[in-house]
């Protein structure tokens, strides 16, 4: 099964990104794919519906993928992070980063410390 959105900010889906990630998290809670099979279904699957031929990570082969912070399928899904370094033949042709900052609360004025 193959998944794709081309909905943006639409009427029929009015907060959408353009994210495949996003589609394949729709897909885990509204087709019920686990995780993994949610990822082929915007990745690989899509390839096979076009005819085209199978990507894959190794040595000579072309160097086409978006890499994010997650141990797997469903932590990559369930964070979506912003936090991502997208290559191109090989090359870096986009990195976001996400930075936090946490501000230290404040006292309470007269509040004794310990």
């Amino acid at each position: 099964m193959a998944a794709g959105g081309d909905n943006l900010r639409d009427p029929f889906h009015p907060v959408g990104r353009g994210d495949a990630l996003e589609v394949a998290a729709l897909m885990v809670t509204c087709g019920h794919l686990d995780p993994a099979a949610a990822l082929e279904s915007v990745t690989s699957a899509p390839r096979t519906a076009l005819g085209l031929p199978p990507v894959r990570i190794a040595p000579g082969c072309p160097a086409d993928l978006v890499a994010m912070p997650g141990a797997d399928a469903l932590e990559a899904l369930g964070a979506a992070s912003a936090h991502r370094t997208v290559w191109r033949a090989g090359r870096v042709v986009a990195r976001t980063t996400v930075r936090a900052d946490v501000s230290a609360p404040h006292q309470l004025e007269g509040a004794a410390s310990s």
